[in-house]
């Protein structure tokens, strides 16, 4: 489930259920394009979250889509599943997720599956 964000309790519930919810930034012309595609000729796209919500959105615990802990576990699964090795990902920062969050990754893909090796921990 794709939301713009959730709280601590609702992301709970839809995970006992078996779902999965991540928190995307997107801009009122990238939600519109989102709903209706139909009306767009080229992909829509929004842009990296302003400072005050960036914080939001990289971290785990609300399932941001920019938490390298959150992609690493969709390049897992997309691999698990038969897709190809991307040939890039999404930027892994740390943004401004609080000293005991940040984490920085490096990811080996090969032999048709990812694994993390974390790099450092600061």
């Amino acid at each position: 489930m794709e939301v713009s964000a959730a709280s601590g309790k609702a992301i709970s519930a839809v995970e006992k259920t078996g779902g999965g919810v991540v928190s995307l930034y997107r801009t009122r012309l990238a939600l519109h394009a989102h709903l209706h595609p139909e009306r767009y000729s080229i992909p829509i796209r929004s842009p990296r979250p302003p400072p005050s919500k960036l914080a939001y959105y990289t971290n785990y615990r609300n399932r941001g889509y920019l938490s390298s802990r959150l992609q690493l576990m969709q390049l897992k699964r997309n691999m698990e599943l038969g897709a190809a090795a991307p040939s890039m990902l999404m930027p892994l920062f740390s943004g401004g997720a609080p000293p005991s969050d940040r984490v920085l990754l490096d990811i080996e893909i090969g032999a048709g599956k990812a694994e993390a090796v974390v790099a450092s921990q600061q």
